[in-house]
Protein backbone atom coordinates (compact mmCIF):
# COMPACT_ATOMS: atom_id res chain seq x y z
CA UNK A 1 0.00 0.00 0.00
CA UNK A 2 1.37 3.47 -0.82
CA UNK A 3 1.79 5.58 1.98
CA UNK A 4 3.68 8.76 0.79
CA UNK A 5 2.06 11.18 -1.71
CA UNK A 6 2.94 14.31 -2.86
CA UNK A 7 -0.38 16.20 -2.55
CA UNK A 8 -3.93 16.23 -1.68
CA UNK A 9 -5.02 15.35 -5.66
CA UNK A 10 -2.33 12.58 -5.40
CA UNK A 11 -4.20 10.89 -2.36
CA UNK A 12 -7.20 11.36 -3.51
CA UNK A 13 -6.44 9.71 -7.06
CA UNK A 14 -5.07 6.76 -5.25
CA UNK A 15 -8.04 6.39 -2.97
CA UNK A 16 -10.24 6.90 -5.98
CA UNK A 17 -8.53 3.98 -7.95
CA UNK A 18 -8.25 1.96 -5.34
CA UNK A 19 -12.08 1.65 -4.36
CA UNK A 20 -13.01 2.18 -8.02
CA UNK A 21 -15.31 5.00 -7.52
CA UNK A 22 -15.58 8.66 -7.04
CA UNK A 23 -15.36 10.38 -4.28
CA UNK A 24 -16.69 14.36 -4.49
CA UNK A 25 -15.11 17.59 -3.26
CA UNK A 26 -17.92 17.60 -0.35
CA UNK A 27 -17.47 14.13 1.26
CA UNK A 28 -13.03 15.04 0.73
CA UNK A 29 -13.87 18.15 2.91
CA UNK A 30 -15.76 16.04 5.71
CA UNK A 31 -12.74 13.60 5.95
CA UNK A 32 -10.13 16.36 5.47
CA UNK A 33 -12.47 18.35 8.82
CA UNK A 34 -10.85 15.38 10.46
CA UNK A 35 -7.28 16.31 10.13
CA UNK A 36 -7.29 12.68 8.44
CA UNK A 37 -5.72 13.89 5.46
CA UNK A 38 -3.01 16.05 7.18
CA UNK A 39 -2.30 13.19 9.17
CA UNK A 40 -1.47 11.28 6.06
CA UNK A 41 0.51 13.51 4.07
CA UNK A 42 2.42 15.07 6.78
CA UNK A 43 3.00 12.86 9.78
CA UNK A 44 5.45 10.06 10.50
CA UNK A 45 5.25 6.76 8.85
CA UNK A 46 3.61 4.78 11.45
CA UNK A 47 0.68 7.56 11.70
CA UNK A 48 1.13 7.75 7.88
CA UNK A 49 0.25 3.93 7.44
CA UNK A 50 -2.49 4.14 10.15
CA UNK A 51 -4.45 7.18 9.18
CA UNK A 52 -3.84 5.56 5.13
CA UNK A 53 -6.12 2.95 7.01
CA UNK A 54 -8.76 4.17 8.38
CA UNK A 55 -9.79 6.76 5.77
CA UNK A 56 -9.52 3.37 3.65
CA UNK A 57 -11.51 1.60 5.69
CA UNK A 58 -14.20 4.32 6.79
CA UNK A 59 -14.99 4.87 3.21
CA UNK A 60 -15.57 1.03 3.12
CA UNK A 61 -18.41 1.17 5.72
CA UNK A 62 -19.76 4.32 4.43
CA UNK A 63 -20.26 2.74 0.37
CA UNK A 64 -21.17 -0.13 2.13
CA UNK A 65 -23.95 1.89 3.94
CA UNK A 66 -24.76 3.56 0.82
CA UNK A 67 -25.21 0.46 -1.54
CA UNK A 68 -26.90 -1.60 1.33
CA UNK A 69 -29.25 1.52 1.57
CA UNK A 70 -31.77 0.44 -1.82
CA UNK A 71 -29.80 2.73 -4.26
CA UNK A 72 -28.36 -0.26 -5.91
CA UNK A 73 -24.99 -1.47 -7.18
CA UNK A 74 -21.81 0.59 -7.03
CA UNK A 75 -21.07 3.59 -9.60
CA UNK A 76 -18.87 1.78 -11.55
CA UNK A 77 -20.98 -1.75 -11.96
CA UNK A 78 -23.66 0.84 -12.97
CA UNK A 79 -21.39 2.52 -15.69
CA UNK A 80 -20.67 -0.98 -17.39
CA UNK A 81 -24.26 -0.83 -17.61
CA UNK A 82 -25.14 1.94 -19.19
CA UNK A 83 -22.80 1.48 -21.73
CA UNK A 84 -20.37 4.19 -21.41
CA UNK A 85 -18.50 6.30 -18.71
CA UNK A 86 -19.95 9.54 -19.43
CA UNK A 87 -23.30 8.98 -19.25
CA UNK A 88 -25.00 9.85 -15.66
CA UNK A 89 -28.11 8.35 -14.28
CA UNK A 90 -30.35 10.31 -11.50
CA UNK A 91 -29.80 7.14 -9.31
CA UNK A 92 -26.16 7.87 -9.43
CA UNK A 93 -26.98 11.90 -8.58
CA UNK A 94 -29.26 10.94 -5.83
CA UNK A 95 -26.66 8.42 -4.42
CA UNK A 96 -24.45 10.98 -4.09
CA UNK A 97 -26.89 13.60 -2.83
CA UNK A 98 -27.49 10.98 0.00
CA UNK A 99 -23.79 10.67 0.98
CA UNK A 100 -23.91 14.59 1.27
CA UNK A 101 -27.07 14.59 3.45
CA UNK A 102 -26.15 12.21 5.63
CA UNK A 103 -22.84 14.39 5.67
CA UNK A 104 -24.84 17.59 6.88
CA UNK A 105 -26.16 15.27 9.09
CA UNK A 106 -23.37 14.33 11.09
CA UNK A 107 -21.31 17.72 10.62
CA UNK A 108 -25.13 18.58 12.32
CA UNK A 109 -25.23 15.54 15.00
CA UNK A 110 -21.52 16.89 16.14
CA UNK A 111 -22.40 20.34 17.02
CA UNK A 112 -25.05 19.33 19.22
CA UNK A 113 -24.58 20.03 22.94
CA UNK A 114 -25.03 16.64 24.70
CA UNK A 115 -21.97 15.32 21.98
CA UNK A 116 -19.89 17.92 22.57
CA UNK A 117 -19.96 18.18 26.33
CA UNK A 118 -19.18 14.15 26.15
CA UNK A 119 -16.59 14.44 23.62
CA UNK A 120 -14.94 17.44 26.01
CA UNK A 121 -15.25 15.52 29.23
CA UNK A 122 -14.48 12.17 28.36
CA UNK A 123 -12.08 12.61 25.06
CA UNK A 124 -9.88 15.50 25.42
CA UNK A 125 -6.99 14.39 23.10
CA UNK A 126 -9.24 14.58 20.63
CA UNK A 127 -11.65 11.23 18.65
CA UNK A 128 -10.14 8.17 18.85
CA UNK A 129 -9.01 6.00 16.00
CA UNK A 130 -11.28 2.82 14.90
CA UNK A 131 -8.28 0.47 16.45
CA UNK A 132 -8.41 2.21 19.67
CA UNK A 133 -11.88 1.93 20.78
CA UNK A 134 -11.69 -1.59 22.28
CA UNK A 135 -8.92 -0.85 24.37
CA UNK A 136 -10.47 3.32 25.19
CA UNK A 137 -13.95 0.90 26.39
CA UNK A 138 -11.78 -1.57 28.18
CA UNK A 139 -9.96 1.18 30.35
CA UNK A 140 -13.38 2.83 31.55
CA UNK A 141 -14.63 -1.12 32.27
CA UNK A 142 -11.80 -1.79 34.69
CA UNK A 143 -12.01 1.74 36.22
CA UNK A 144 -15.65 1.78 37.00
CA UNK A 145 -15.77 -1.60 38.92
CA UNK A 146 -17.44 -5.34 38.58
CA UNK A 147 -20.05 -6.23 36.21
CA UNK A 148 -23.14 -7.29 38.83
CA UNK A 149 -26.27 -8.67 38.99
CA UNK A 150 -28.19 -7.67 41.85
CA UNK A 151 -30.28 -11.17 43.36
CA UNK A 152 -33.28 -10.69 45.84
CA UNK A 153 -33.84 -13.98 47.57
CA UNK A 154 -36.79 -15.18 50.03
CA UNK A 155 -34.68 -17.21 52.48
CA UNK A 156 -36.13 -19.10 54.84
CA UNK A 157 -37.17 -18.60 58.61
CA UNK A 158 -34.58 -21.36 59.48
CA UNK A 159 -32.20 -18.96 57.94
CA UNK A 160 -30.48 -15.70 58.87
CA UNK A 161 -27.63 -13.54 57.43
CA UNK A 162 -25.15 -13.18 59.90
CA UNK A 163 -21.80 -10.67 59.02
CA UNK A 164 -18.58 -12.51 58.51
CA UNK A 165 -15.29 -10.86 59.31
CA UNK A 166 -13.97 -12.24 56.09
CA UNK A 167 -16.25 -12.45 54.01
CA UNK A 168 -18.71 -10.18 54.51
CA UNK A 169 -22.68 -10.90 54.43
CA UNK A 170 -23.84 -14.33 54.40
CA UNK A 171 -26.04 -16.73 55.09
CA UNK A 172 -26.16 -18.89 58.37
CA UNK A 173 -26.46 -21.89 58.02
CA UNK A 174 -25.31 -22.23 54.26
CA UNK A 175 -28.11 -22.56 51.87
CA UNK A 176 -27.65 -24.46 48.20
CA UNK A 177 -29.18 -21.79 45.74
CA UNK A 178 -30.89 -24.89 43.99
CA UNK A 179 -33.37 -25.00 47.03
CA UNK A 180 -33.92 -21.04 46.90
CA UNK A 181 -37.35 -21.00 45.51
CA UNK A 182 -37.97 -17.09 44.77
CA UNK A 183 -35.24 -15.46 43.10
CA UNK A 184 -35.29 -12.24 41.42
CA UNK A 185 -32.69 -11.03 39.37
CA UNK A 186 -31.95 -7.80 38.77
CA UNK A 187 -29.16 -7.12 35.78
CA UNK A 188 -26.39 -4.43 37.16
CA UNK A 189 -24.79 -3.76 33.72
CA UNK A 190 -25.68 -2.89 29.89
CA UNK A 191 -24.27 -3.91 26.44
CA UNK A 192 -22.96 -1.54 24.40
CA UNK A 193 -22.50 -1.45 21.12
CA UNK A 194 -20.22 -0.65 18.42
CA UNK A 195 -19.28 -1.25 14.65
CA UNK A 196 -15.76 -1.51 12.99
CA UNK A 197 -15.25 -1.41 9.33
CA UNK A 198 -13.85 -3.90 7.69
CA UNK A 199 -12.44 -4.90 4.28
CA UNK A 200 -14.58 -5.45 1.63
CA UNK A 201 -17.38 -3.70 2.61
CA UNK A 202 -18.20 -5.32 5.56
CA UNK A 203 -18.62 -4.30 9.35
CA UNK A 204 -18.16 -5.61 12.44
CA UNK A 205 -20.59 -5.79 15.50
CA UNK A 206 -18.19 -5.50 18.73
CA UNK A 207 -20.21 -6.12 21.68
CA UNK A 208 -19.19 -5.66 25.63
CA UNK A 209 -20.74 -5.64 28.67
CA UNK A 210 -20.08 -2.02 31.07
CA UNK A 211 -20.68 -1.52 34.35
CA UNK A 212 -23.94 0.98 35.27
CA UNK A 213 -23.30 4.54 36.81
CA UNK A 214 -20.19 5.60 34.73
CA UNK A 215 -18.95 6.98 31.61
CA UNK A 216 -19.48 4.25 29.64
CA UNK A 217 -23.44 4.46 30.60
CA UNK A 218 -23.69 7.70 29.65
CA UNK A 219 -22.32 6.86 26.32
CA UNK A 220 -24.38 4.38 25.84
CA UNK A 221 -27.28 6.78 26.61
CA UNK A 222 -25.84 9.19 24.22
CA UNK A 223 -25.69 6.49 21.65
CA UNK A 224 -29.21 5.31 21.98
CA UNK A 225 -30.31 8.85 22.22
CA UNK A 226 -28.31 9.54 19.07
CA UNK A 227 -29.60 6.59 16.91
CA UNK A 228 -33.49 7.60 17.63
CA UNK A 229 -33.11 11.17 16.82
CA UNK A 230 -30.99 10.19 13.70
CA UNK A 231 -32.76 6.64 12.86
CA UNK A 232 -28.94 5.25 12.92
CA UNK A 233 -28.14 1.87 14.16
CA UNK A 234 -27.27 1.93 17.97
CA UNK A 235 -24.03 0.69 17.03
CA UNK A 236 -23.13 3.43 14.82
CA UNK A 237 -23.92 5.65 16.70
CA UNK A 238 -21.70 4.70 19.49
CA UNK A 239 -18.72 4.64 16.57
CA UNK A 240 -19.53 8.19 15.55
CA UNK A 241 -19.40 9.77 19.09
CA UNK A 242 -15.91 8.10 19.67
CA UNK A 243 -14.37 8.55 16.51
CA UNK A 244 -16.82 11.35 14.19
CA UNK A 245 -17.41 7.93 11.37
CA UNK A 246 -20.52 9.05 9.49
CA UNK A 247 -23.13 6.53 9.32
CA UNK A 248 -25.30 7.10 6.45
CA UNK A 249 -29.14 8.11 6.94
CA UNK A 250 -31.00 5.13 5.30
CA UNK A 251 -33.72 5.45 3.29
CA UNK A 252 -35.33 1.95 4.21
CA UNK A 253 -35.41 0.87 8.28
CA UNK A 254 -37.06 -2.38 8.88
CA UNK A 255 -37.86 -3.51 12.60
CA UNK A 256 -38.76 -7.16 13.44
CA UNK A 257 -41.73 -7.62 15.81
CA UNK A 258 -42.03 -11.20 16.60
CA UNK A 259 -44.04 -12.68 19.48
CA UNK A 260 -43.04 -15.97 21.38
CA UNK A 261 -46.44 -17.32 20.28
CA UNK A 262 -46.22 -19.35 17.05
CA UNK A 263 -49.70 -18.52 16.13
CA UNK A 264 -48.90 -14.79 15.48
CA UNK A 265 -47.38 -13.84 12.52
CA UNK A 266 -44.22 -12.20 12.30
CA UNK A 267 -44.53 -8.61 11.85
CA UNK A 268 -42.09 -6.65 10.09
CA UNK A 269 -42.40 -2.26 10.61
CA UNK A 270 -41.06 -0.34 7.76
CA UNK A 271 -39.45 3.08 8.55
CA UNK A 272 -39.00 5.08 4.83
CA UNK A 273 -37.57 8.48 3.82
CA UNK A 274 -40.65 9.66 1.77
CA UNK A 275 -38.04 10.59 -1.09
CA UNK A 276 -38.05 6.84 -1.74
CA UNK A 277 -39.94 5.94 -4.78
CA UNK A 278 -42.69 3.49 -4.58
CA UNK A 279 -41.29 1.40 -6.93
CA UNK A 280 -38.19 1.11 -4.49
CA UNK A 281 -40.21 0.28 -1.38
CA UNK A 282 -42.42 -2.18 -3.51
CA UNK A 283 -39.17 -3.91 -4.29
CA UNK A 284 -37.81 -3.83 -0.72
CA UNK A 285 -40.89 -5.20 0.94
CA UNK A 286 -40.93 -7.98 -1.78
CA UNK A 287 -37.77 -8.85 -0.96
CA UNK A 288 -38.26 -9.25 2.84
CA UNK A 289 -41.49 -11.35 1.80
CA UNK A 290 -39.71 -13.81 0.35
CA UNK A 291 -36.83 -13.91 3.17
CA UNK A 292 -39.65 -14.56 5.02
CA UNK A 293 -41.09 -17.58 3.14
CA UNK A 294 -44.40 -15.97 1.34
CA UNK A 295 -42.18 -16.51 -1.74
CA UNK A 296 -46.19 -17.93 -3.45
CA UNK A 297 -49.37 -17.00 -2.63
CA UNK A 298 -50.93 -19.48 0.18
CA UNK A 299 -53.31 -21.83 -1.20
CA UNK A 300 -57.45 -21.42 -0.16
CA UNK A 301 -57.98 -23.51 2.55
CA UNK A 302 -60.85 -25.99 1.83
CA UNK A 303 -64.40 -26.00 3.24
CA UNK A 304 -64.08 -29.28 5.24
CA UNK A 305 -60.31 -28.56 6.61
CA UNK A 306 -62.27 -25.09 7.63
CA UNK A 307 -64.55 -26.67 9.34
CA UNK A 308 -62.45 -29.07 10.84
CA UNK A 309 -60.50 -26.49 12.66
CA UNK A 310 -63.15 -24.76 13.91
CA UNK A 311 -64.63 -27.67 15.46
CA UNK A 312 -61.51 -28.60 17.33
CA UNK A 313 -61.75 -24.88 18.80
CA UNK A 314 -65.03 -25.07 19.81
CA UNK A 315 -64.14 -28.99 21.40
CA UNK A 316 -60.71 -28.13 23.29
CA UNK A 317 -61.26 -30.73 25.96
CA UNK A 318 -62.39 -33.88 24.07
CA UNK A 319 -60.05 -36.41 22.69
CA UNK A 320 -59.49 -37.34 18.95
CA UNK A 321 -61.73 -40.58 19.25
CA UNK A 322 -64.45 -38.23 20.94
CA UNK A 323 -64.49 -35.80 18.78
CA UNK A 324 -64.36 -37.97 15.46
CA UNK A 325 -67.56 -39.64 17.16
CA UNK A 326 -69.29 -36.37 17.87
CA UNK A 327 -68.17 -35.17 13.97
CA UNK A 328 -69.99 -38.26 12.41
CA UNK A 329 -73.30 -37.25 14.38
CA UNK A 330 -72.92 -33.62 14.45
CA UNK A 331 -75.76 -31.57 12.26
CA UNK A 332 -72.99 -29.23 11.68
CA UNK A 333 -71.02 -31.35 10.03
CA UNK A 334 -73.09 -33.67 8.03
CA UNK A 335 -72.24 -32.37 4.16
CA UNK A 336 -68.80 -33.37 5.43
CA UNK A 337 -66.80 -36.53 5.31
CA UNK A 338 -66.78 -38.11 8.43
CA UNK A 339 -63.69 -39.45 10.32
CA UNK A 340 -63.62 -42.68 11.35
CA UNK A 341 -61.13 -42.84 14.23
CA UNK A 342 -59.41 -40.05 15.87
CA UNK A 343 -55.85 -40.35 14.61
CA UNK A 344 -57.39 -39.70 11.02
CA UNK A 345 -58.74 -36.35 12.30
CA UNK A 346 -55.86 -35.21 14.53
CA UNK A 347 -53.71 -35.91 11.51
CA UNK A 348 -56.20 -34.01 8.90
CA UNK A 349 -56.48 -30.86 11.93
CA UNK A 350 -52.54 -30.17 12.23
CA UNK A 351 -52.13 -30.72 8.08
CA UNK A 352 -55.05 -27.52 7.95
CA UNK A 353 -53.54 -25.76 10.57
CA UNK A 354 -50.25 -26.10 9.25
CA UNK A 355 -51.16 -24.43 5.98
CA UNK A 356 -53.18 -21.41 8.57
CA UNK A 357 -50.04 -21.06 10.68
CA UNK A 358 -47.85 -17.99 9.77
CA UNK A 359 -44.11 -18.41 8.39
CA UNK A 360 -41.72 -17.59 10.12
CA UNK A 361 -37.66 -17.09 9.14
CA UNK A 362 -34.94 -19.45 9.59
CA UNK A 363 -33.01 -18.70 12.67
CA UNK A 364 -30.12 -17.65 10.58
CA UNK A 365 -31.91 -14.78 9.18
CA UNK A 366 -30.68 -11.49 9.35
CA UNK A 367 -32.78 -8.81 10.25
CA UNK A 368 -31.45 -5.23 9.46
CA UNK A 369 -32.10 -2.27 11.66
Amino acid sequence: MQDQFNNEDDLWQYVEDKKRRPVLPETRHFFEERQLISEILDGDEELRVDSLHQLLDELNGFFRALDESGHGPTPVTRREQLRGDEQKTEQEDVSEERMLLSALAGAAASKLKWVQLFRKSFLPEGLLKLQDIEGWIQMHVLGEGPIAELLTIALPASHQIIVDPQNGYVVDPPLEMRKIGNIERERQWLELTWSIPLSGGDVSLCIKRIPLGGVLEQLYNLSRDLAAELQWRDEDATTFVLTGLLPLLPRIRVKRIRSSLREVPTYITILVDPDTSPQDLSEFYQGWRNRLGYTRSRRPLGARNRALVWFVLLHPDMSWDDRAALWRKSEDTKNYAAFYDGDTMRKAFHKAQKSILPKTPDDGTVWPG
